[in-house]
């Protein structure tokens, strides 16, 4: 989903995958190039143990920073973040 919020000029995206998810997410995000009033949200159904490779494994082949997800972290931040299988 892409939309951006009343009153503000940055644009939402928020993903979801499961089973070939990591590769999906990558071609998308890869489609989408360069969106610096965006706030990118990732949700992967994988464990939390795997969720530090699989982050610096799309930022390497973006070349834009994928972070984990803390819970001081706002959807009104611009960038992408992948959310943790635990809740924040």
């Amino acid at each position: 989903t892409r939309t951006s919020s009343p009153g503000s000029n940055l644009n939402y995206v928020l993903l979801g995958a499961s089973t070939g998810g990591p590769q999906a997410l990558l071609t998308i995000l890869q489609q989408m190039g360069t969106l610096p009033q965006t706030s990118v949200w990732l949700a992967q159904h994988i464990g939390n143990e795997f969720a530090t490779g699989l982050s610096e494994w799309l930022t390497q082949r973006i070349g834009t920073q994928v972070r984990i997800a803390k819970p001081n972290d706002s959807i009104e931040q611009a960038g992408i973040f992948l959310l943790p299988s635990e809740p924040l």
